[in-house]
């Protein structure tokens, strides 16, 4: 079995597809959501032996879901060697997502093991 990715789509049915991944055996688990109500489904699957590895932005908190993942992934570092290979389209180029003023959270998850 390879990777199973999960991608967001209602929380219930992200939590409800990890933990049905864990049971058929699936070793690890990328997660792209900084929602801390999957903790308790990642928790589960951990119990199980799988790897949860998370995919999340510097400007979304997610502290709850970072702290107990296996690995976090940084998504900017995803995109942006995309954006500057000029494959990834932003609706608004003037206010792109990942570039916003927002408060970076990443200081406040020191001590986590990033990719």
């Amino acid at each position: 079995m390879g990777y199973v990715w999960i991608w967001s789509v209602p929380n219930f049915l992200v939590a409800l597809q990890i933990y049905k991944e864990a049971l058929n055996g699936s070793r690890d688990i990328i997660v792209c959501s900084a929602d801390s109500d999957l903790v308790p489904a990642v928790k589960e699957a951990q119990a199980i032996g799988v790897r949860v590895y998370v995919v999340m932005s510097d400007y979304t908190p997610g502290c709850e879901l970072s702290t107990v993942a296996d690995l976090v992934i940084n998504l900017e570092t995803i995109v942006e060697p995309m954006l500057e290979r000029g494959k990834v389209s932003f609706m608004d180029k003037e206010k792109p997502y990942l570039f916003t003023n927002a408060e970076c959270f990443k200081e406040q998850r020191k001590g986590l093991q990033y990719a």
